[in-house]
């Protein structure tokens, strides 16, 4: 059955022009080379196939990686709790927080940076005027480390 071009143009109204004159080049070419449809099915299952086998290897490398990442954050979370000063009302190891509020209202004192306890249970904290970083530094370097 012959359509219209009114008919034609409702039927593909949902493709853009670009994307139906990309059509009409692909099937030029694959019809001047001999590709029948079936073929071209065959080629884009092989096709996706293989995109999915390159995913599958992408995911395989990135859980990887991030298992990787996981355990070397569980090895420096054990070196700093080693190196860490502890808590003088229960002896776990402090945590060190930032406290990024200026001083001023908020914070009258000048305070930047925060030890406290991170045990359940245990309130210790106390406040300083030195910045997270010099203090994360200085218990690397294990300054606390016998304390």
């Amino acid at each position: 059955m012959e359509r219209t071009n009114e008919e034609l143009d409702r039927l593909l109204a949902v493709f853009r022009r670009g994307t139906l004159e990309d059509f009409f080049t692909i099937h030029t070419v694959l019809e001047r080379e001999g590709v029948s449809v079936e073929q071209l099915k065959g080629y884009l299952n092989w096709k996706a196939e293989e995109v999915n086998k390159s995913a599958f290897a992408i995911k395989s490398a990135n859980d990887k990686v991030i298992a990787e990442a996981k355990e070397k954050a569980k090895e420096r979370a054990a070196e700093w709790d080693r190196l860490v000063r502890k808590c003088p009302l229960c002896n776990s190891p402090l945590r060190l927080s930032r406290i990024s509020e200026p001083e001023g209202p908020a914070n009258k004192e000048g305070w930047r940076s925060l030890w406290f306890c991170g045990n359940d249970g245990c309130l210790f904290e106390e406040y300083s005027k030195e910045f997270t970083d010099k203090l994360h530094a200085e218990v690397m370097e294990g300054k606390y480390a016998n304390n």
